[in-house]
Order: structure tokens, then sequence, then C-alpha cells
């Protein structure tokens, strides 16, 4: 079968191979787990500096063991040399760094949280009086355009109160705890619905939050601006070390978490003042691992 030949095959007869190395007649050379190399002693001087250099450029360690014709190997005419070579395991050369990416954005989304919390003895007439609270909140939010699929309970709990007595554990009454949640498009709103609900029997805000309906676009674009960052990061890294960076990255980790910072209050509200509620810009933060290889100049 013709193939290439390089400049150690022309004066040795050697080849080079992914798997092994060859000699041409009148030599046979396979390759098996062994440390020493078997040559004549004539061969030995000429092709030393070539196998050496052949052994020395493989990516993996290469036993040899050669066996010369015959004739030859009944002669006895043989030496033994031992490869001076070890493969080495080379380690990768990586940069390892962490991006962060972040895009603001406008809300246009307001979620309200509040509701009612009735102390009574009688657990009944704790219920009667917070259900006729949760009532009354729903019917204003009607009458001023929330519709009713845009308000719903997200927790309702009964709790029993007890005061200590010398050391005694004593009764007192129970709670009840009504919450309700408003999600409305209309933010400028967001005061005013606070105050609405609380003139109809709240005394409960737990939180106001401002979120946007396209996050996972500002999110995507937060997530590019983490890969550059990161790129960035390594190019500054490699070039302080004065290398070569492959910009492809080997590795990208998306690193979740808590990547929203919307306006947030909470408070136990009972007050007359108007709310005034400035829902501002969300950040919106995209964090990333990545890892990238370099080369010394």
């Amino acid at each position: 079968m013709a193939r290439n030949r390089n400049m150690a095959d022309e004066i040795t007869g050697f080849h080079c191979g992914p798997f092994g190395i060859r000699v041409q007649q009148p030599f046979k050379i396979h390759t098996h787990f062994l440390d020493l190399a078997v040559i004549t002693w004539p061969e030995y001087k000429l092709m030393l500096c070539h196998l050496q250099v052949i052994l020395k450029q493989s990516c993996f360690t290469m036993f040899l063991f050669i066996s010369i014709k015959d004739d030859l190997v009944e002669s006895g005419d043989l030496m033994y040399y031992q490869s001076p070579y070890r493969a080495v395991k080379s380690k990768s050369k990586i940069i390892k760094v962490a991006g962060k990416g972040k895009v603001s954005a406008e809300p246009d989304i307001a979620e309200i949280r509040l509701g009612v919390s009735i102390e009574n003895v009688a657990s009944a007439k704790a219920q009667e009086d917070a259900a006729k609270a949760v009532a009354n909140i729903i019917e204003a939010f009607a009458k001023a355009g929330i519709p009713e699929n845009e308000v719903k309970t997200v927790d309702y709990s009964i709790h029993p109160q007890y005061d200590y007595v010398e050391g005694r554990q004593v009764f007192k009454n129970y709670r009840i705890e009504h919450m309700l949640l408003i999600k409305t498009n209309e933010i400028n709103r967001a005061g005013a619905l606070v105050d609405l609900a609380i003139k109809n029997g709240a005394n409960v805000v737990s939180s106001v939050t401002f979120e946007t309906s396209k996050y996972e676009m500002f999110y995507r674009k937060a997530l590019s601006l983490a890969v550059l960052d990161a790129l960035r990061k390594a190019e500054t890294i490699a070039e302080t070390f004065n290398t070569q960076l492959s910009k492809v990255p080997i590795s990208v980790a998306e690193i979740t978490g808590s990547d929203i910072s919307p306006y947030q209050t909470k408070t136990i509200a009972m007050y007359e003042a108007a709310t005034s509620l400035h829902p501002g810009k969300l950040e919106i933060i995209g964090h990333i691992q990545a890892e990238f290889t370099y080369a010394s100049l």
C-alpha cells in the first residue's frame, strides 16, 4: 500500500503511525508493553537519534520490541537498549472564570400581597369576621375595575394563641389570617389599590413587587452579556501571563439563583395616608462559569 514517507522513513525505514512505529524490511517491529528496544549493534548508532526523536514527539508512551530477521536473532548479535524517554501526561492549560451580565427593564406587572388578620376567642367568630373583611376587599376591587380573576387567595391559616403565666401555657384566642394576591398590569395604580384594600378591612400588607412580562427575553440578553464578561476576564488573565487564549470556551455552565431585583416592601399597615409606590427599573442578572484553554507563546 502506498504511503507518504518522511525523513525518518528515508534514513531508517521507520514510520510513525497512530498506533505504533513500523519498520520496513529487513526489520519487523511490533508494539508491546515492554520497556526494551532490541536492536543489532550496527544498526543501533544509525537508528538511535531518529528513534529518540520519534519516541520523544509521540503523544503517548510507545514500548517497542524489535525482532530482527531470524538469522540475526539466532546469531545472538544483539544488544539491549533501555529507552530513556517516558511519555509524561500533560495537564490541560485551562483558565476558569465567572461572568456576570446585567440588563435593566421597565416593569409592566404589579403583584400585591395583602389581607386580614383577625383574633377572637371563638374560632367561628374569627372566621366570620375574616370572611366579611375579605369579601369587602374583593368587592371594592371589582368596583375599581380589577377583575375577579386577578385576585386570588394565596394563604389561609388558623392558629391558637397562648400566653404563659407562671410557666404555664394558657389559651388566649384564635388568629385567622387570609392573604390575597392581586396581579395587575396597571402598575401605576398599585399604591391606590393598597389604600383601597385598607379602607375596606385589610390590615396586613405583606409585599408589593414589580415584574416584567418579557422576563425570558431580558434574561437571555443578560446571559449573553455574562458570556462576554467571562471572555474579557479570560483574555485579561491570558494577556497578563503572555499566553495565547482560545476564545471558544471548552465548557460553559449557567448559574441559577436569585436573578431579578424588583422593588419590594413589607409592612403591617393601619394608616390613612395615601400610599406612593415608585416601581423604578428592574435589574435582571445572569451568571455563568466558563473554562478556556490557552497556550504559551
